[in-house]
C-alpha cells in the first residue's frame, strides 16, 4: 500500500478523497479568511494578471468584466456570430493543473447541456493557444444579492422571482444535475427583471452512471467545502461567473444534510431548502441562520428553527411564510419532494388562491420541543413509567412539567415583547427623522421612512400594489403602528404643488409667464424652451434654443415674442407661432422691461466670475444700443419701467444707475457677493440672492438691508407682479413666500427633490411656478385652499366638535357680548352664527348646540340651521339660576359637569338632566378641568402645592397626583379613560395611570411652559402646547416626541376631532386669535 501525501500546506496526511490537494482544515481555515485561497498547485503558474489581449480565437476580447484568484471574464464579442458574449478562461492559462482544467472544464459542460430562459447558456467550450475558455451568454444586471442588500423585497415581487428560479432548477433535477449552490450571489437578474441560474461549478449528477463529467466532491465534512469567492469584482452584473476553481459549498444557504456530509442523501429537496433559504432573505433581508463563526452556522443549520419571516418583516403574508418554512425544513421528507412543487405553490400564492402547505400545528411543535429538549422530554417519560409507583410521582412528574411549560411560554412572551419594543422604538425614532426631512424638503426620503410602517388591511395597499398585506395581524408584532402624525406627514411628503410639469432631462435655469398667462416659458441647461399650457399642464412645444445652456427666457411686454439667451453667448428673439429666430443679439445673460422696448444685455455667464462681462442697454425693436455701462457684472437688473439698472460683480456691493443717463445713483454696501437682483414693482426695494440669506434694500433710505435667512445657498429672489410677495429658491429644495413689505416668512413651498433654482409668477400674482435642479417644473397656487383656511374671532376654552368631526364651533366676544360661529370643518364654510350667545358643546347626536338658559340652571339645545331652541333641559342638582364659574363635557357629550363658585361640583347627564355625582371640589380660580368617557373620572387643576385632583364619580374619592413643581394648565383623559395627560408651567408633561393614579412618565422636550394637551382618539398619540410657538407630538406607547411643528405665533388650547382627522387649536394675539384646524387624511382617504 501507498503511504498518503501529505497536504502541501499543513504536512498532514491527505485522505483518499481530498479535495484540490489539501486536508479539511487547511480548506475550512481558507474558506473562513476573507482572502483568497491559493492555488494547490503553486508551481504550475503565477498569480500575475493576465496580458492583455484583444483577439482570442473567434472573439474579439472588449474588456475585463472581472478578475479573481482562478479566473478571469472578459466582455467579448463573438466575431463570427457578430454577438456579444462572456468570455471565461483560466487565469493560469497553459501552466494550469490538470485538476483546475478538470474542475474548470466541469462547470461549463454542466450548464452547457441546460437551455432555459431562466438559467445563463453556455455557448462554447474549447481551448485555443493552450487556454481553456467557455463562453456563455452576457447577462446585463445586478445579482440578487445586491437587490436585497438594503432592505427586503415586496413580498410579491420575491414570490415571482423565486417561482421562476424554481422553475429553472427543476429543469436542471429533470435532466440529471443537482446544482448544490443555489444563493442570491449566484442569481442574476437581466434586463427584463428576470432571475438567470449562474455558477455550476458544484453541480453533481443525480444519476448513478452519469460519469465523470462531474464527479462528486467525496464525503468530507461540510466546513472542508465551505468556500469564500476567490474574486473581488466590480459590483457588476456578471460577478459570480468568474468562480472557477472553488467548490465548497455557502454554510447559510447548504441544507442540514449537506452541512452534515450525508451525499448520499442528497437530492432535488437539497436545492429546494436552499430555494427555501433564498426566499427567506428575499422577505426579511438576511439568510435563515447567521453567526460568529463557521461552526456556529453549520450548527444551526442542523438544529435551529429559523426565526418566522414575520418577526422581521411584518408585512410578509402568512402563506408566504408558511411556503418559506416549509422549503427550510430539516427533514427532506417534508420540504417541498420538487423545485416543481415549489413553483406551483407560488403560483397559487401569486394568484390569491388557497396554498396546499400548512403551518406547523402544536403537535408537531410539541415534538420538535422534545427532540430540542431531550433530558425534559426524558423526565416526561419517566412520569407516564411512574403511573405504577404512585399517583403522588405522577402529579410531581405533571407539575414540573407545567412550570417548565409555563416558563418556556413567560420566555417566548417577553421575547415577543421585546421584539413589539423594538419596533415601537424604531417607529419613533423614524417618525421624529421623516419629520426632520419634510420639514427640510427632502420629501423622498421622508416618504422612504414612513413607507416602512406601511401595513395595509384586506381589499387593498396604501403605498405599492407590489406589496401585499398580511392575512390578518398578528396581535402585537403585526399591529398597525401609525398615529395621526404618520398621516398628517405622509399627506405632506406628496408635496403640496397643483401640479408636475416633466420633460427637461437637466436643471431648469429659468421660467416665464406670458403677459396673458396663458403660456409658460421654461429654459434648461439642456439646451432647450418649452412652452406648457398652465391651465391643462400640457407641454405646447420644444425649441432647441441655444448650443448650450438656456440662462434666460422672457415674454415681449405684448406677448408678441419670446426671448431667450444662453451659454453659446447669443440672446434669441422667437416668433412664438412659427418658433423661428426674428432678431439675435450678443449676450448671454438678457432682461426686459416690461412696459417699454428696452433691454439689458451682458457677455457673461450668470454662474460665473468674468472679468471683461461689460452691460449694455438696447432697443431691441429698432435693434440700436443706447448705451454701454463702464461696470463689469456677475448680475444685473432692469426695473420694470427701464429706468434704473442695478449691477452686482465681483466686488460686493449692488451698484445702481441710471439707465437713460447712465449716470451711477448709488452704492448699496454688502459684505457678501451676491446675484439675482430684482426691483420690486414700485421701485422701493431691491432684492439680491447671496449664501444663506437674501438681502433686501429700501432704496428710499440709507438704511441697512433687511435680512431673509436661508439654511443653504439661494438661487433666486423676485418680487411678485403687485409687490405683494417676494418668493426665494434656495438649495435646500424649498421655495420661501415672504411678505413683501414685512418681509416676514409667510410659507414654505415643499415639492422639489432637489436644489429650486428658479421662480416665475403668473400675471394676476396667484400662480408661481419654480423649477430646479430635480428636472421638474412645479406649479403652485398662492391662495389658500379653504381647507387651509384659519377661522377667524377664535377665543375658544378648548376645541368644540361635533360628535362626527365634521363641525366646530368657535366662539369670541365682542361690545361685552358672546358671538358663537358653526364651520363646516372640510370646507371652512360658515354654517350659523349666533349672537349674544356663548356655546358650551354638542348635543350627543350632534343635530343641535348646547348653551345655557338664561333665567335658570338648564341646557338649551339649539339648531344652529333655525336657530331655535329644540328643547330645554334642567339639572335638577342646580340650587341657582346658573351657579357655574366653570363647564365642561366628556368626548362624546353625553355627560357634563359645571364647577361653582364655592368649588361645588355638579356632574349631570346631558340628555336628561339627571345628576350624576355631587363632589366638594376646590374653590376657584380652576386652571383646567376635565371629565374622562363614562363620566367615572373627574380631574381637577387648581394650585401649585396640589397640581391636579382627581375625583371619583359618584362616590367622592379624591386622589392627589403630586409631581409637577408649578400648576397645571392642561388636562386631557385618553378616550378609553386608562390615562390622563398633565401640562404644566414647569415645561413638563405627564402620564398617570388611572384610577391608581401612579405616575407613569415624565415627558420633557418644551422650552419653556407646558400649557395644553390632548390624546388621539386612537390613545397612540398626545399633541402638546408650548409657549415657544410649538406644538410636540408623542407616541404614548413609547413616550418618545415623534414630531414638532413651529408656528409665527402663539398657540393656545387644542383639541383632536372625535373621528381622528383634525387637530384643531388657537393661534395669534387676544385682538386676532384664529382658529387653525391641521388634517391628516385618514387611511382609507389614503388608500384612494
Amino acid at each position: 500500500m501507498n503511504a498518503p501525501r501529505p497536504c502541501p500546506k499543513c504536512g498532514a496526511p491527505l485522505p483518499s478523497d481530498a479535495l484540490d490537494g489539501h486536508c479539511p482544515r487547511c480548506l475550512i481555515e481558507v474558506a473562513w479568511r476573507p482572502e483568497p485561497m491559493p492555488p494547490p498547485d503553486t508551481t504550475n503558474f503565477s498569480d500575475s494578471p493576465a496580458p492583455a489581449v484583444r483577439r482570442f480565437g473567434d472573439y474579439a476580447l472588449l474588456g475585463e468584466i472581472a478578475r479573481g484568484g482562478m479566473g478571469v471574464v472578459y466582455r467579448a464579442r463573438q466575431c463570427s456570430l457578430n454577438r456579444l458574449v462572456a468570455v471565461k478562461m483560466l487565469l493560469a492559462g497553459e501552466f494550469a493543473s490538470p485538476e483546475f482544467v478538470r474542475r474548470f472544464r466541469r462547470e461549463a459542460e454542466a450548464a452547457a447541456g441546460l437551455q432555459h430562459p431562466n438559467i445563463v447558456a453556455v455557448y462554447e467550450v474549447g481551448e485555443h493557444g493552450g487556454q481553456q475558455f467557455f463562453s456563455m451568454e452576457l447577462v446585463e444586471g445586478k445579482n440578487l444579492a445586491e437587490h436585497i442588500r438594503e432592505q427586503p423585497l415586496p413580498a410579491r415581487r420575491a414570490a415571482t422571482w423565486l417561482k421562476a428560479i424554481a422553475e429553472a432548477v427543476h429543469y436542471a433535477h429533470e435532466r440529471g444535475l443537482l446544482h448544490r449552490d443555489l444563493k442570491p450571489s449566484n442569481v442574476l437578474i437581466d434586463a427584463l427583471d428576470a432571475p438567470r441560474i449562474t455558477d455550476f461549478g458544484l453541480a453533481k449528477w443525480l444519476a448513478p452512471d452519469a460519469g465523470d463529467s462531474i464527479p462528486d466532491t467525496g464525503s468530507v465534512s461540510a466546513e472542508s467545502r465551505i468556500r469564500t469567492s476567490s474574486l473581488q469584482p466590480p459590483a457588476s452584473s456578471i460577478q459570480d461567473l468568474t468562480r472557477t476553481g472553488q467548490a465548497f459549498g455557502s454554510p447559510t444557504y447548504m441544507s442540514p444534510e449537506q452541512a452534515a456530509g450525508k451525499h448520499s442523501a442528497l437530492g432535488p429537496p437539497s436545492d429546494v431548502y436552499s430555494l427555501g433559504a433564498i426566499l427567506y432573505q428575499m422577505l426579511t433581508g438576511r439568510p435563515p441562520f447567521q453567526g460568529e463563526t463557521l461552526h456556529q452556522i453549520l450548527l444551526q443549520v442542523q438544529g435551529a428553527d429559523p426565526v418566522a419571516p414575520q418577526l422581521l418583516n411584518p408585512s410578509v403574508p402568512a402563506d408566504l411564510q408558511t411556503i418559506c418554512l416549509k422549503g427550510l425544513e430539516k427533514e427532506p421528507a417534508k420540504r417541498f419532494q420538487s423545485a416543481a412543487e415549489l413553483a406551483e405553490e407560488l403560483g397559487r400564492f401569486l394568484r390569491n388562491e388557497p396554498i396546499r402547505a400548512r403551518p406547523v400545528g402544536p403537535e408537531e411543535k410539541l415534538w420538535r420541543w422534545c427532540a430540542r429538549n431531550p433530558k425534559l422530554a426524558g423526565a416526561l417519560g419517566a412520569l407516564a413509567a411512574a403511573l405504577v409507583v404512585g399517583v403522588s410521582g405522577i402529579l410531581w412528574q405533571w407539575q414540573r412539567a407545567e412550570d417548565l411549560a409555563t416558563a418556556e411560554h413567560a420566555q417566548r412572551e417577553r421575547a415577543e415583547q421585546s421584539e413589539f419594543t423594538t419596533r415601537l422604538n424604531l417607529y419613533a425614532a423614524d417618525m421624529m427623522a421623516a419629520s426632520q426631512a419634510i420639514e427640510r424638503g427632502d420629501l423622498g426620503l421622508g416618504r422612504r421612512l414612513l413607507e416602512a410602517f406601511v401595513v395595509p388591511p384586506s381589499g387593498g395597499a396604501l403605498v405599492s400594489e407590489d406589496q401585499p398585506h398580511p392575512d390578518r395581524l398578528k396581535a402585537g408584532l403585526q399591529t398597525d403602528l401609525r398615529g395621526w402624525e404618520w398621516r398628517y406627514l405622509w399627506a405632506r411628503s406628496q408635496g403640496e404643488q397643483l401640479a408636475t410639469l416633466r420633460g427637461h432631462t437637466w436643471i431648469v435655469m429659468s421660467a416665464a409667464f406670458s403677459p396673458d398667462g396663458r403660456q409658460l416659458a421654461t429654459g434648461s441647461q439642456d439646451s432647450t424652451v418649452k412652452l406648457w399650457n398652465p391651465a391643462t399642464q400640457q407641454l405646447i412645444a420644444s425649441i432647441q434654443a441655444h448650443t448650450g445652456a438656456v440662462w434666460n427666457v422672457s415674454f415681449t411686454p405684448e406677448g408678441d415674442a419670446l426671448v431667450t439667451s444662453g451659454s453659446d453667448g447669443k440672446v434669441k428673439f422667437w416668433n412664438l407661432e412659427t418658433r423661428e429666430v426674428t432678431a439675435t443679439f450678443d449676450g448671454q445673460q438678457m432682461m426686459l422691461a416690461a412696459t417699454n422696448s428696452l433691454m439689458a444685455v451682458a457677455a457673461v455667464n450668470p454662474h460665473f466670475w468674468d472679468p471683461e462681462g461689460g452691460i449694455a442697454l438696447w432697443d431691441w425693436r429698432s435693434r440700436r444700443k443706447l448705451r454701454e455701462f463702464p461696470d463689469r457684472a456677475k448680475s444685473f437688473a432692469l426695473s420694470a419701467d427701464g429706468t434704473l439698472l442695478a449691477v452686482t460683480g465681483k466686488k460686493p456691493g449692488v451698484r445702481i444707475w441710471h439707465a437713460a443717463s447712465g449716470e451711477l445713483l448709488r452704492t448699496l454696501p454688502a459684505d457678501v457677493q451676491t446675484w439675482s437682483l430684482n426691483f420690486s414693482p414700485d421701485l422701493r426695494h431691491l432684492t439680491a440672492a447671496a449664501r444663506g440669506k437674501v438681502l433686501v434694500w429700501d432704496l428710499t433710505s440709507s438704511n441697512a438691508p433687511v435680512e431673509l435667512p436661508h439654511t443653504l445657498g439661494v438661487w433666486s429672489a423676485k418680487f411678485s407682479p403687485d409687490g405683494r410677495y417676494v418668493v426665494t429658491a434656495a438649495s435646500d429644495r424649498g421655495v420661501r413666500l415672504w411678505d413683501g413689505r414685512s418681509f416676514q416668512l409667510q410659507r414654505v413651498l415643499r415639492g422639489h427633490t432637489d436644489e429650486a433654482w428658479c421662480t416665475a409668477f403668473a400675471p394676476d400674482g396667484q400662480t408661481l411656478a419654480s423649477g430646479g435642479k430635480d428636472t421638474t417644473v412645479l406649479l403652485w397656487s398662492l391662495s389658500l385652499s379653504k381647507s387651509d383656511q384659519p377661522l377667524p374671532h377664535a377665543r375658544w376654552p378648548r376645541p368644540l366638535f361635533s360628535p362626527d368631526g365634521k363641525r366646530v364651533v368657535t366662539s369670541a366676544r365682542a361690545n361685552e357680548q358672546d358671538h358663537s360661529t358653526v364651520w363646516e370643518v372640510a370646507g371652512r364654510s360658515a354654517v350659523a352664527v349666533l349672537t349674544n350667545s356663548l356655546i358650551l358643546g354638542f348635543s350627543p347626536d350632534g343635530t343641535c348646540l348646547l348653551r345655557r338658559a338664561r333665567d335658570k340652571a338648564a341646557l338649551e339645545w339649539v339648531s344652529p340651521e333655525r336657530q331655535t331652541i329644540e328643547r330645554t333641559v334642567e339639572l335638577s342638582g342646580a340650587q341657582h339660576a346658573w351657579p357655574f364659574e366653570f363647564v365642561g363635557f366628556s368626548h362624546d357629550y353625553q355627560a357634563g359637569f359645571g364647577i361653582g363658585a364655592d368649588g361645588a361640583i355638579l356632574v349631570f347627564d346631558t340628555t336628561s338632566g339627571n345628576t350624576l355625582g355631587r363632589l366638594a371640589g376646590p374653590r376657584p380660580p380652576i386652571y383646567s378641568a376635565v371629565l374622562g368617557s363614562g363620566a367615572h373620572w373627574l380631574a381637577v387643576s387648581i394650585d401649585r402645592e396640589n397640581p391636579v385632583r382627581l375625583f371619583e364619580v359618584p362616590s367622592g374619592r379624591e386622589v392627589s397626583l403630586s409631581g409637577h413643581r408649578d400648576y397645571v394648565s392642561g388636562l386631557a383623559f385618553s378616550l378609553d379613560g386608562s390615562l390622563l395627560a398633565s401640562a404644566s408651567v414647569d415645561a413638563t408633561i405627564k402620564l398617570w395611570e388611572i384610577p391608581a393614579g401612579r405616575e407613569l412618565a415624565t415627558l420633557r422636550g418644551h422650552v419653556e411652559e407646558a400649557t395644553d394637551v390632548a390624546f388621539s382618539p386612537d390613545g397612540k398619540t398626545l399633541a402638546s402646547l408650548g409657549t415657544q410657538h410649538s406644538i410636540k407630538f408623542w407616541n404614548v406607547a413609547t413616550r418618545r416626541e415623534v414630531m414638532s411643528l413651529l408656528f409665527p405665533e402663539a398657540a393656545f388650547r387644542l383639541g383632536f376631532s372625535p373621528d381622528g382627522r383634525h387637530l384643531a387649536f388657537t393661534l395669534g394675539r387676544r385682538t386676532t386669535e384664529a382658529a387653525q384646524i391641521l388634517t391628516a387624511p385618514t387611511l382609507d382617504e389614503l388608500r384612494q
